[in-house]
């Protein structure tokens, strides 16, 4: 460990306090649709768990060199398993 002195100790810039947002390919981790394709009530149902919401993201694998599967979490909330249960029609 390097002895630091307070006079070289700064405040943050407040620019530099918040993380931009950032945008990705992602895919929920061990969650498939019923059918070939995403349904209009299985997206609507994903997003009435997430919109607007900020949202803990594991990462768990990378696929395809660009996409991320991960798992969601909402406090402690598992989206994942929200959605699977939803599809499979086990909704609580």
């Amino acid at each position: 460990m390097i002895p630091i002195s307070t006079n070289e100790i700064f405040k943050l810039d407040d620019r530099f306090k918040k993380f931009p947002k950032r945008s990705f390919k992602a895919a929920l981790s061990e969650v498939t649709p019923k059918s070939e394709f995403w349904s209009l009530a299985e997206t609507s149902y994903f997003e009435s768990l997430t919109k607007d919401k900020q949202l803990i993201f594991i990462p768990v694998n990378i696929i395809d060199n660009d996409r991320h599967e991960c798992n969601l979490l909402d406090d402690d909330v598992d989206i994942n398993e929200e959605v699977e249960n939803f599809i499979r029609g086990n909704c609580s």
